[in-house]
Order: C-alpha cells, then structure tokens, then sequence
C-alpha cells in the first residue's frame, strides 16, 4: 500500500496534492522531506478548530463551526496521507511527523464525533456506525503512536494500512454520497 501511495506522490509538484492543496511533506523515491512548517501551520489549523469547538463558559452550547468536508480536507486528509505515505524513516524529525500526523487524526476525529454544521451531518453523527468508524480512527492512530513511540515501521505500516484505512474506506464508502 505504501508504495502505490508513494508513487502517486512522487508525481505531484513540489507543495501540492493531487486535490492542488500544498501538501504535509514532500517526497522523492527515496526520502522523505518533512516540512516543519507546514507540519506547524496544520497544528496551527487544528489548534483553532479545537478552540473553536471548546464552549467558552460552562452554559455554552458547543455548536459545530465547521462541516464534515471541511474537517475531513483540513484536517484528516493531509494527516492520514502523512501516515500511509511514510517509509525509510531515518530522522526524527521524520517520526515526529508520523506523530503530529497521528495525533491531528486523534483530535479530528473528536470533532467528527460531534459531526458538522452541514445540513443532516449532526444526526448522522449519532448514528452508531458513524460513531464506530470514527472510534476505530482513533483507535487506529493509537497504534501509530505506539509504532512512533519504539520507531517501528513495520508496526507503523500495520497500523496504517490494516487498522486505519479500513474504517476510512468503509466510511466514505457509507457516507461520502450523502
């Protein structure tokens, strides 16, 4: 699964995705390039999702501020790709990304947990297979952490390909129509 992935990569100019949106890292066949800045402007970007989902006083009702898509291209996207394009880490600074990837996923989940302002979105975040799909992210990138943790890429590239990108497929397979 890596390799496809890193192929795909590898196609792209240097700062964009395939979507035209810059990119978490930059990559040639064989390295990866962290981009700490833009690993900070993405933890920049969730730091004010969360505070914009954190109530301000104990009498405030959290409303979501952002919709589903929004989350998902913001936040999730960039950081599952992070996850599923890494390979030959040597640095770590490298790891370090895998991490900072791993935790983005963590807190997005959270707020895809509570769904969207989109039209419908907070009733399907109800919905038990929502929740669970959701629950299985998080539970997912725990298991990157800990692959991050003992620097373990093998556990690393389990984690990613046998535990995380099952409910990501199974979930837009549910849900990205609606």
């Amino acid at each position: 699964m890596f390799n496809l992935i890193a192929k795909i990569e590898v196609g792209f100019s240097r700062g964009e995705s395939a979507k035209g949106l810059p990119s978490v890292y930059y990559r040639n066949e064989k390295t990866m390039f962290n981009s700490v800045k833009n690993s900070i402007a993405r933890l920049k970007i969730l730091g004010c999702i969360i505070l914009v989902f954190s109530p301000a006083g104990a009498a405030t009702a959290v409303e979501p501020l952002l919709t589903v898509k929004q989350i998902m291209n913001a936040v999730i996207t960039p950081s599952t790709n992070t996850i599923w394009g890494a390979y030959q880490l040597e640095t770590d600074a490298q790891w370090k990304e895998i991490e900072s990837a791993a935790l983005a996923v963590i807190a997005g989940a959270n707020l895809l947990q509570m769904g969207g302002r989109g039209g419908g979105e907070a009733v399907i975040a109800q919905q038990a297979q929502w929740q669970r799909f959701t629950g299985q992210m998080v539970a997912a990138s725990e298991k990157v952490l800990a692959a991050v943790a003992v620097k373990d890429e093998e556990a690393l590239s389990a984690a990613g390909n046998d535990d995380l990108y099952p409910p990501c497929e199974s979930c837009h397979q549910a849900y990205q129509s609606k």
